[in-house]
């Protein structure tokens, strides 16, 4: 019996001895040791115990060794105490540093232990005034001696104020080495926000120069993020606000939660999504509507619960800037490339930092400083690619202006040739009427034509140049009415035929006139409308056919709901060159310059013909040779129109929309 239990109590023992971190011992020339893997960790989850508690022998079997270099609790409402024992192999006696190496954790009890006696306390954290430090410096200094040949035992209780325990680097460095080290981390550090200002101030002056938004953006995001850093390294408690160790953890949320709104405006304004990426817009007002929400919570002191936003709104938001950046450079915006590649950089870099946090990495200068590599990299690289924008941006003002040039003075031309063959057109008809003036007070004998005919054809040669101005006038304007008339379509082409018939006999042009027998006697349509489409068309066919016919096909789709009118009107005149039909529909425009004198009009006849076919709900095209003719197709819907009813008593009666009585 008493032999089991021997063999009881030794297994106990030596599973207690595997379970206990091993002895470090200080030899000379070793000027820092990473403690991290030499701890034992005990948690306590009540937070209750005491140092006599964990340090005696009731508690021995309930420490383990640390598995990870840089210890890491997470979210845990547990006090987690840290054991480590430490013997001197120096031949003389030495002051060495014990380094807590981050800035924000909240509670830190620091206990040195010689022959299980306590020689040495220290209660701070940043959750108290920053002058409870034994040394005035950013991160949690423990100052120690130890004589040759002695063990000294360091307890570290950490105690979190919201559940949320930051990864610590516990670090035993020589006194001068820790000088030496530190000196090169103040350089680094001041190289490095030497470099965000100089580009703060760089690209501050660039938008007093241009006056772009996104610079204004991009400069409160460089100082937000700067301004981050120095709160998360801990040099604003200690040189800021040393007596607000309350307002110091805020800031945390607020100062990263403030310079990632910026960032996002920073990336709207430099990609243009709201021209290239609309989607983003939303995400974008999302973001920052959370963020803003996170300032706010922030004063109720959840810290741990901002981080987790904070976050979890990282991760997405990241996500959705890559997607915004490709498909903006797959769109051709320039200087998304730079965009992406600064992003990646940032990306990466905190990528390796969350890594070095997680264990997975080890601890190196690339890692200790991936952050402020990565994002010194990004402000270089959206400074060049805001460089790009601004240059993109000049080229298309550049280009744009030079456009409206054109365009201008395009229209200052066309608005010359209206003058000049308004000026032209008129003199022709006011010629007639005042050569008919004259012939009637002199003899009209040997006239070919009487003088009240010439003045007639003059006047309403007039009329006509007045009408296509006034339609061409109310076309521009937006002022185009349309009413629906009972028209006999019949009628109509007969009152139109004659005159057409002979202009076509004068140039000895042969008249093709075809209306399709399933064409209705009566349709529904604006009557003014149908006659001035009609008009155009025939007087353009015949104007430019020197010989051959013109030929009219009037016909009606009724397989369509509603009906479809369709007139066709074919010539076998000079035609329209391929490279000058795309603008021939155009107003002022002939398919030559000098057509215009040769065969006269003011060049708006067609573009009127297509305005009015399309305010009709219908359309204008058409297909030409040069040398063989045109063929113009106008289409538009049309309804059944009704005969009018004719009222015999009181001798009245009604005719399309007038009403006539005796």
């Amino acid at each position: 019996m008493r032999l089991r239990f021997s063999l009881v109590v030794i297994i106990l023992l030596i599973s207690t001895v595997s379970q206990a971190a091993p002895t470090i011992l200080l030899g000379s020339g070793i000027e820092k040791y990473d403690l991290g893997l030499h701890a034992d960790i005990l948690e306590d989850k009540q937070g209750e115990l005491s140092i006599e508690q964990v340090s005696s022998s009731v508690y021995a079997t309930q420490w383990v060794q640390n598995k990870q270099e840089i210890p890491n609790f997470a979210f845990s409402n547990s006090v987690f105490w840290l054991r480590i024992t430490l013997t001197s192999q120096i031949q003389l006696p030495k002051n060495w540093w014990l380094e807590v190496a981050f800035a924000h954790q909240d509670y830190i009890d620091y206990f040195l232990l010689h022959d299980k006696k306590i020689v040495g306390t220290r209660h701070t954290g940043d959750r108290v005034l920053f002058n409870s430090r034994s040394v005035d410096y950013r991160n949690f200094l423990f100052e120690f001696d130890i004589s040759p040949g002695e063990t000294r035992q360091i307890y570290l209780r950490f105690q979190s104020h919201d559940g949320l325990h930051e990864p610590s680097p516990i670090i035993l460095w020589d006194k001068q080495a820790f000088a030496l080290a530190n000196g090169l981390r103040n350089l680094g550090m001041g190289l490095y926000f030497g470099i965000m200002l100089a580009m703060a101030i760089y690209n501050l002056f660039i938008f007093l120069s241009v006056k772009d938004s996104a610079y204004v953006y991009y400069v409160i995001y460089i100082l937000g993020f700067s301004f981050w850093l120095t709160v998360y390294f801990g040099y604003s408690f200690q040189f800021l606000w040393p007596n607000s160790p309350g307002w110091n953890n805020q800031m945390i949320i607020v100062s990263s939660s403030f310079w990632a709104i910026f960032m996002a405006q920073f990336v709207r304004s430099f990609l243009d999504t709201k021209r290239l990426v609309p989607w983003f817009e939303t995400v974008a007002k999302v973001v920052i509507g959370i963020l803003i929400f996170n300032i706010v919570l922030s004063f109720t002191g959840k810290y741990a619960i901002g981080i987790l936003i904070l976050v979890s709104l990282g991760v997405i938001f990241c996500m959705a800037v890559i997607t915004a950046g490709v498909i903006s450079f797959r769109a051709g915006f320039r200087p998304a490339r730079y965009f992406l590649l600064a992003w990646t950089t940032l990306l990466f870099s905190l990528v390796i930092f969350v890594l070095k946090i997680a264990d997975i990495l080890p601890s190196s200068f690339i890692t200790e400083k991936s952050i402020q590599l990565g994002s010194a990299l990004e402000v270089i690289l959206l400074s060049l690619g805001l460089a790009d924008r601004i240059n993109t941006l000049k080229n298309e003002k550049h280009m744009a202006q030079k456009d409206a040039i054109h365009a201008f003075e395009s229209s200052l031309k066309l608005k010359n040739d209206f003058i000049t063959s308004i000026s032209h057109e008129l003199r022709t008809p006011m010629n007639a009427i005042i050569g008919g003036l004259e012939a009637a007070k002199k003899n009209t004998q040997g006239l070919l034509k009487p003088p009240l005919d010439i003045i007639q054809e003059g006047a309403s040669d007039m009329m006509k140049l007045v009408n296509d101005i006034l339609t061409h006038t109310e076309i521009q304007s937006d002022r185009l009415a349309i009413q629906s008339d009972h028209i006999n379509i019949q009628s109509l082409l007969k009152s139109l035929y004659e005159p057409y018939e002979q202009l076509c006999a004068d140039k000895n042009l042969q008249l093709d006139w075809q209306v399709d027998k399933t064409m209705p006697k009566w349709i529904c349509t604006d009557e003014e409308k149908l006659i001035i489409i009609l008009s155009k068309l025939l007087d353009n066919a015949i104007k430019y056919t020197e010989q051959g016919h013109v030929a009219l096909n009037i016909k009606c789709d009724k397989s369509t709901s509603p009906w479809q009118f369709i007139c066709v009107v074919k010539d076998t005149g000079i035609g329209i060159e391929k490279e000058k039909q795309g603008c021939i529909l155009e107003s002022f425009t002939q398919s030559e310059s000098g057509l215009q004198r040769r065969y006269g009009g003011l060049g708006i006849g067609l573009s009127i013909c297509k305005k009015l076919a399309e305010a009709l709900s219908g359309e204008l095209r058409f297909e030409s040779i040069v040398g063989k003719g045109s063929t113009f197709t106008a289409t538009f819907p049309i309804e059944q129109g009704v005969e009018p009813v004719i009222e015999k008593n009181n001798c009245a009666f009604t005719w399309g929309l007038t009403h006539f009585s005796c």
